[in-house]
C-alpha cells in the first residue's frame, strides 16, 4: 500500500503520511476499511447506476 505502484499524482505523499502517524499518532487505534457496494437505491446528487454491474 505504501510503495505499491499507482497512477495517483504524488504517491509517495501516503509513505510520508505513515511515517508522520508512527511519529504522532493522532488516534488511539488505525483501521483501513474497504467496502464493496452490494446494492443502489434511488439516486446521489441527480446520479444513477454509479455501481458498475
Amino acid at each position: 500500500m505504501v510503495r505499491g505502484h499507482s497512477a495517483v499524482p504524488q504517491p509517495e505523499r501516503h509513505a510520508v503520511a505513515m511515517v508522520e502517524r508512527q511519529r504522532k499518532d493522532f488516534h488511539f487505534e488505525f483501521t483501513t476499511l474497504r467496502f464493496k457496494p452490494i446494492a443502489e437505491y434511488g439516486e446521489w446528487e441527480g446520479r444513477t447506476k454509479i455501481i458498475p454491474s
